[in-house]
């Protein structure tokens, strides 16, 4: 909960600062953003998998914010918002939060995947 708190913090001194702006939202992403944002969203569902995985098995979820019934809604919003953060942002600044934050997450993946941590479809619905 503290991460969300500072990173509205963070959203609302940015937006104060001109960094954010609805006219940003109409200049189109570069091809270099558009993969980044790929890349982030590619990997976010892999790692919604190993998540589900974990869950699954005898492995054990690191993040705290992560429990059985709020990791796939978390894991969903994390890349809503980044499609937001980006759109509104500067445009030249656009590259600079979308490549770091696609790295992080693919290392992430990378490195459940040396650890042994599988894929499994997350079950939505439990009829």
């Amino acid at each position: 909960m503290i991460i969300v708190i500072v990173i509205f913090v963070i959203l609302s001194l940015l937006t104060g600062c001109g960094v954010f702006s609805r006219d940003h939202a109409n200049i189109k992403w570069s091809k270099s953003v558009t993969a980044g944002s790929t890349l982030y969203t590619a990997a976010n569902i892999i790692d919604i998998g190993q998540t589900a995985y974990v869950y699954g098995s005898d492995f054990e979820e690191k993040n705290p914010l992560l429990s059985e019934g709020t990791y796939l809604p978390i894991m969903a919003i994390s890349n809503i918002l980044l499609y937001y953060l980006i759109k509104y942002i500067d445009p030249d600044l656009r590259p600079w939060v979308v490549w770091p934050a696609a790295v992080i997450k693919t290392g992430g993946v990378i490195r459940n995947s040396t650890q042994g941590i599988g894929f499994r479809i997350p079950v939505v619905f439990n009829y």
